[in-house]
């Protein structure tokens, strides 16, 4: 026998009390009668007896007792997905509005966007190619730091210029290889335009690795000329103007060979969701899906719905037998239901109705303060509603409190996950390094924090760019007032 709620065990002890509760409140018990008009004539210990046991029962059921339990073992599949997105100069094309590059970018955008409206389980993961490929974005299931390097990426990152189709379906391979993936997925934006593909070579590497790929294609047969910074055009090595023309017929080849799909940049999300739903029902013999990996689900046998309605039973019985009997028992335990418990709460939580779970769980907290699981539910809720700094606080002060040390890894991974999502790397970065000290091995510990130096850099880079921008506007501005006070003067000469 075991017991799944353990802790509500501890609330057995509450019976004493109730008990003498219940009995010092004799004068509400005649007032009852007398309001009623009871006629009794024996002893009235069976009304306080019947509540003591009901609450005793529930208690009990509520931690969940169990008899034996059986491992199901079932098949999960994850589905894993590696972006590659096209940077080289040849992206810049603007004949498509505005360019190759803003489109491509926009529909990664799209991508996350329609992932985050399944209800599958998937992790992205970004690589940027241009004349050298390289992993901007490990594979995550956090898809807004995904967004971030889609958003911040351009021709600017990759020193080497040209394209590298090859490279970047090879790097891809490699990071997906690495994983615990099942159902691994390559798509990659690109216009095609690469002067040293090998087409067997990729088709090779990806029948090797048994993992499909998908291409969306950016940009016209016709083509336009690559624009660069100067405002002149890219040319060739005889002094002509290079004109970029879509290559899609050698994505089309790569593609097919592995089975996957490859289409046109469409205006909306068309193109993306014939991808997603070619992922769809994907199982172990399919191209691309790997060993399935293997979860026990433990299934209790548990005896609290017996003892509910065992007690249901009991409660019918009494009703037949005196009325008054339970009308009594009931006006005697209607105190101990007048406020809503933390349960509440909870179930709000997991129907993912967070406004009304953090609403009840504020309202516990604020009469019950000491209570670590209501403070652990309020700041896990305020984490979903994007309340971070607030959620951190509350995770920070849990890690502190507590001298267990699996929950304070919890709680410091959480106050680094919280600090993540305000922007607050630095931070985070302290969090994790602080958990880690407690569970040294903890890979997605590791994961984040690689995750939090690399944007944590960007954002040096952008507030050093901005710092450097707002400087050249100031000494630009006293240019400019220099400039007009010395016509001014000259003016003044002149008219002298």
């Amino acid at each position: 026998m075991g017991f799944l709620n353990l802790k509500f065990l501890f609330y057995l002890f509450l019976i004493l009390p109730l008990g003498l509760f219940l009995f010092a409140k004799t004068n509400l018990r005649k007032k009852l009668i007398n309001f009623f008009n009871l006629n009794l004539k024996y002893s009235m210990g069976k009304y306080l007896y019947f509540p003591l046991f009901v609450v005793f029962f529930l208690i009990f059921s509520l931690s969940r007792p169990y008899f034996g339990y059986q491992d199901i073992e079932v098949n999960s599949l994850e589905k894993d997905l590696m972006l590659i997105l096209d940077v080289s100069p040849s992206m810049l094309t603007n004949d498509v509005n505005p360019s190759r590059l803003i489109q491509a970018k926009r529909k990664g955008l799209r991508l996350i966007e329609n992932i985050k409206g399944s209800e599958e389980q998937w992790r992205i993961g970004l690589v940027l190619m241009s004349g050298v490929s390289y992993l901007a974005c490990p594979l995550t299931n956090d898809f807004s730091v995904v967004e971030s390097f889609i958003k911040n990426s351009s021709e600017e990152l990759i020193s080497a210029k040209g394209s590298s189709i090859n490279e970047a379906i090879r790097v891809s391979l490699s990071a997906l290889n690495a994983s615990s993936s099942t159902a691994p997925r390559v798509l990659i934006f690109s216009d095609g335009e690469d002067d040293n593909l090998k087409i067997e070579k990729a088709i090779k590497l990806l029948k090797e690795s048994k993992i499909s790929l998908s291409s969306i294609a950016f940009g016209t047969k016709e083509g336009k000329p690559i624009p660069l910074s100067n405002g002149k055009y890219l040319k060739d090595k005889s002094d002509n103007i290079i004109i970029s023309k879509t290559n899609f017929e050698s994505l089309r080849k790569i593609t097919n060979s592995s089975k996957g799909i490859a289409l046109r940049a469409s205006v909306g999300d068309s193109d993306l969701k014939t991808i997603l739903s070619s992922y769809q029902n994907l199982t172990e013999n399919d191209f691309g899906a790997k060993n399935l990996k293997s979860a026990n689900v433990r299934s209790h046998n548990e005896v609290g719905p017996f003892i509910v309605i065992f007690l249901l039973f009991v409660t019918f019985i009494a009703i037949l037998r005196e009325k008054n009997f339970v009308l009594i028992c009931l006006l005697l335990t209607l105190p101990l239901n007048s406020r809503a418990d933390s349960r509440d709460a909870y179930k709000a939580y997991k129907k993912n109705n967070y406004e009304e779970a953090l609403k009840l769980f504020e309202e516990e907290f604020s009469n019950n303060k000491e209570n670590k699981a209501v403070k652990q539910g309020l700041a896990s809720t305020l984490y979903k509603l994007k309340k971070y700094e607030k959620a951190q606080k509350l995770f920070n002060e849990l890690a502190t409190e507590t001298k267990i040390g699996r929950e304070k890894f919890d709680n410091l991974y959480n106050s680094g996950n919280s600090n993540f999502k305000a922007k607050k790397y630095k931070e985070a970065i302290e969090d994790y390094n602080k958990a880690l000290e407690i569970k040294r091995e903890d890979k997605k510990t590791k994961h984040n924090i690689g995750l939090a130096k690399k944007l944590l850099q960007e954002k040096k880079k952008q507030e050093e760019k901005d710092n450097k921008d707002n400087k050249d506007n100031k000494d630009k501005n006293k240019e400019d007032k220099k400039e007009k006070g010395e016509k001014k003067e000259e003016k003044e000469d002149s008219s002298k």
